[in-house]
């Protein structure tokens, strides 16, 4: 069963992967905003390329189609067609149902998969769909005509069955067992017994039944075979006492030999000499036996030799007899170099191939620079590679160094379908120094996250910016992107959160200073998280988010971990109250206006006492009434001081000493500009007999 479930779901996943891939691509993004018809050939035909291509990587004898619910048409079975409005409907119920990427159908055939698209963008605009018959998932799993499995999908939906066996009872007791216990069995009043087990990928459950007169025959053949083997082992345990007796006895007996009384001189001699004979054929046959097993374990050992030297493991003096030992007799009074290579950008792999694309890369380094040039190239760590050149102490190698990795980034791109960056060391003489080598190369590699993908960095360029001080740079966006955030602003969060990254890129050229910023920059907006009383499940994400920042080298990638891991959570929890938020800060301002319009105030200072960015409460306020704050502000002015000429005693310059003008002129000027009459005229008119 466990086969089956590898089998079916390794396929399942492959499906996934090609359709999530295909979403990515520009052709995807180019024709899922076109209204497709019958003169949409080339469109239509790109299409299907792709869908013949997730064909190969998929399952065999299955129906894919791309159903666009944006603008309603869908390609299957190699044809376009319109989008019944029923059928879009049915589909738009079922993808808020799931709430899920990958969700399924049930039909009489089989199922249908439904893969949400594009995989990586909140807004879903069409589906990849993958008819699997049922006659292909019989064909996917082994011995289907002598054994009976059934699929329960995790919405309790039986998705395959080769036997008409499971009904809702069994279900029940499927759902009560797994609350308890993950994996196990049941047994029915009949004797069978049906064994489970759920998925950890897609929380399927697979289940398949034993009859009970399997179970008989297999308990009986079991006692059978538990029988014999308690047999042979007593045999065995009797054989192995009585060689463990004959050994631990040998000495004494031969002791006892040697202290019998011979019965001749000439017999003791000649029994002397044969123990010496018998020794010394005895010595040449175990150090035969230890030197083929040296030239057997010989490319461990040397492997072994070259990351003790760049891990500084290797005692100075033991060096010369090492590189002796293993063939590197050329290179004294040479200069070193050492190249470290790690992947940026692996294609159709996935992470888990990157064992083996090191190995892969490894092959490659060995065949374009030649032996006598180079060590072993070397696995340092489960990201990186690492080769060291020798060259003769008067060239300057770094032309034949860079031509050597132009050839290696071509050829991994060429046969790999992969991008790499090579980091280059200094230059030194002494193999003592490896490990400074290999640090040096480390840090050249850091400054891919400056420089981009695909990138040749030698230290001896980048080593002047290292040795300058890392002073951090903030972007001053920063606090109006964290305001948006506090309001569950999605659309300004969009715009704000690419744009605060990218400024903290362009402004830390140093690498120390560009992870500082960014750690600081996700501290923050945790910290905003905890204070606005959000207890996401993120917690456990936090190590996940810090590791990814301190490793990822490449900005967009880096963008795009932090936006969905992080910002997007917070942003979710908080979007729900979002108006409440708005309405209620923009009665803040109204409040401190109608309360404090004789001081004078501004939405700097408003902005200080609420915590808030200025320019955000601006933005903010415009977007629920409709105006700037200070015209609001200066309209409320005028309306206190019309009631104030009408109701009062005041003179026009105490109005406008207590509103807080500059003068009273300016007060005049801005009155009858609004009013259309000097605040004279206007008590005059309207002053209450």
């Amino acid at each position: 069963m466990d086969q089956v479930e590898s089998n079916l779901e390794q396929k399942i996943r492959t499906i996934e992967y090609s359709f999530s891939t295909y979403s990515t691509t520009k052709s995807f993004q180019s024709v899922i905003n076109k209204s497709l018809d019958h003169s949409s050939y080339r469109d239509v035909k790109d299409v299907n390329t792709e869908l013949s291509y997730i064909s190969v990587m998929g399952i065999e004898n299955t129906d894919y189609g791309l159903v666009n619910l944006k603008r309603n048409w869908e390609i299957t079975d190699g044809s376009l067609k319109q989008v019944s409005k029923t059928k879009k409907k049915a589909l738009l119920q079922l993808m808020t149902k799931s709430n899920a990427q990958l969700f399924w159908r049930v039909h009489n055939n089989g199922i249908q998969m439904l893969v949400s698209l594009p995989f990586f963008e909140s807004e879903r605009k069409a589906l990849g769909t993958a008819d699997i018959k049922k006659s292909t998932i019989e064909n996917i799993i082994s011995d289907k005509n002598a054994s009976y499995l059934g699929i329960i999908s995790a919405d309790d939906h039986v998705l395959f069955q080769n036997k008409d066996l499971i009904n809702a009872s069994l279900r029940k007791k499927l759902q009560t067992n797994l609350q308890n216990n993950a994996n196990g069995r049941i047994q029915d009043t009949a004797g069978n017994v049906y064994v489970y087990s759920q998925s950890s990928y897609n929380n399927w459950i697979y289940v398949t039944r034993l009859d009970h007169s399997q179970v008989v025959a297999q308990v009986s053949t079991l006692a059978i075979a538990l029988m014999i083997i308690s047999l042979l082992m007593l045999v065995m345990l009797y054989a192995v006492a009585y060689l463990i007796a004959d050994h631990s006895t040998k000495p004494i007996r031969e002791i006892r030999d040697h202290l019998a009384v011979p019965a001749t001189t000439t017999a003791t001699t000649k029994e002397e000499i044969g123990q010496i004979l018998g020794g010394i054929d005895k010595i040449v046959s175990e150090n035969e036996i230890l030197n083929r097993t040296i030239d057997y374990q010989k490319p461990e050992l040397e492997n072994l030799f070259i990351l003790n030297l760049y891990r500084d493991y290797v005692p100075e003096e033991e060096i010369p007899k090492r590189l002796k030992q293993f063939g590197y007799t050329q290179i004294t009074s040479k200069q070193f170099v050492t190249i470290l290579i790690q992947i940026d950008d692996y294609g159709n792999h996935t992470f888990n191939a990157n064992d083996i694309l090191l190995m892969a890369i490894e092959n490659i380094v060995a065949t374009l620079i030649p032996a006598p040039q180079r060590f072993k190239p070397v696995l340092v760590n489960k990201d990186t590679q690492a080769t060291t050149l020798f060259f003769a102490a008067a060239d300057n190698p770094k032309k034949e160094v860079l031509q050597y990795c132009n050839q290696i980034q071509q050829a991994a791109f060429k046969y790999l379908k992969i991008k790499i960056s090579l980091g280059i060391s200094n230059l030194y003489t002494d193999l003592k120094d490896s490990k400074n080598s290999v640090d040096n190369a480390k840090e050249a590699l850091h400054f891919r996250i400056n420089l981009g993908e695909e990138s040749i960095i030698f230290y001896d360029e980048i080593a002047a910016g290292l040795n300058q001080a890392a002073i951090i740079k903030y972007p001053q966006s920063k606090q109006e992107m964290m305001d948006a955030i506090r309001a569950g602003d999605k659309a300004a969060i969009e715009e704000l959160f690419p744009k605060v990254v990218h400024e903290i890129f362009v402004e830390n050229t140093n690498p120390l200073s560009l992870k500082t910023s960014i750690l600081r920059l996700v501290g923050d907006i945790i910290q905003l998280g905890q204070l606005l009383g959000l207890n996401f499940e993120l917690s456990h994400d936090i190590r996940y988010i810090y590791y990814n920042v301190i490793t990822i080298d490449n900005q967009n990638q880096l963008t795009q971990m932090l936006y969905t891991s992080l910002v997007d959570p917070i942003v979710n929890r908080t979007s729900d109250r979002n108006n409440n938020d708005l309405q209620s800060l923009s009665d803040q301002i109204i409040q401190i206006v109608r309360t404090r319009y004789d001081e004078d105030i501004s939405l700097d200072i408003i902005a200080d006492e609420l915590h808030y960015n200025a320019n955000y409460l601006s933005s903010v306020f415009k977007k629920e009434f409709g105006t700037n704050f200070s015209d609001y502000l200066q309209n409320y002015r005028i309306e206190i001081s019309k009631k104030w000429l009408v109701e009062t005693g005041m003179t026009v310059k105490d109005i406008s000493n207590k509103l807080c003008y500059n003068n009273s002129q300016n007060f005049i000027r801005f009155f009858k500009k609004h009013e259309g009459i000097t605040p004279g005229a206007y008590r005059h008119r309207y002053k209450l007999s």
